[in-house]
């Protein structure tokens, strides 16, 4: 399924269900100062049963057979003010999370009047990848070398050039949010989020994130 991208609409049989139970957690800040440097946003705690049950409807979905390799499902909430220009970085961040799990997915948890951007899928200018190639592959190693780079520099150089979203990145199709949509797509690709929205709990940006791998 390589470069897969799948828009799963009408996900949860009774999403509002969903939204009403994720609104009423709590949420925090990443602990690690890396990890608030790159998701300017807050996280629920992936222990709560729509974490499983989701996994479950996107296996029945997909028609596959899912893994998880660490917990995931958590409720994440992005609002307007996060990510403000004084902090010398972009809202967004483009990224790729193949280092995590071989598929993402993203469930819209936010009524349609209240739904802004969405998900976009990028390509770098300079490299012309639309994803990040294994690490031990071919395309890496010459890569490395046009750069003159060790394999962890060239990382550290790609996760860098993600925040240039303008002057290094060509956007290559957008995934509008919707209620209850559910977009499963190949972690290797450079995607980002379109902004955040709303001031509370109510009105922010509501998502549930899943990473995992395809058994079969």
């Amino acid at each position: 399924m390589a470069g897969f991208v799948r828009v799963l609409d009408d996900f949860y049989p009774h999403p509002l269900r969903v939204r009403e139970f994720a609104t009423k957690l709590e949420y925090a800040e990443n602990t690690a100062e890396a990890e608030k440097l790159y998701y300017k946003g807050y996280l629920s705690t992936a222990d709560h049963p729509f974490a499983e049950a989701g996994l479950e409807l996107l296996a029945r979905r997909l028609g596959r057979v899912l893994r998880r390799n660490a917990p995931i499902g958590e409720f994440r909430l992005i609002f307007e003010t996060e990510g403000a220009p004084a902090d010398g970085f972009r809202k967004t961040w483009i990224h790729f999370d193949s280092s995590v799990s071989q598929y993402s997915g993203i469930v819209y948890l936010n009524p349609d009047a209240q739904c802004q951007g969405g998900t976009a899928f990028y390509r770098h200018r300079e490299l012309g990848w639309d994803h990040m190639p294994n690490v031990a592959s071919p395309e890496m190693a010459e890569a490395c070398q046009r750069y003159g780079k060790t394999v962890p520099e060239f990382l550290s150089m790609i996760t860098d050039d993600g925040f240039e979203i303008d002057s290094k990145w060509r956007e290559l199709s957008v995934v509008p949010m919707r209620f209850n949509r559910c977009l499963v797509f190949d972690s290797r690709l450079f995607h980002a989020r379109l902004g955040g929205f709303g001031a509370r709990q109510t009105d922010g940006r509501l998502t549930q994130n899943f990473f995992f791998d395809v058994v079969m």
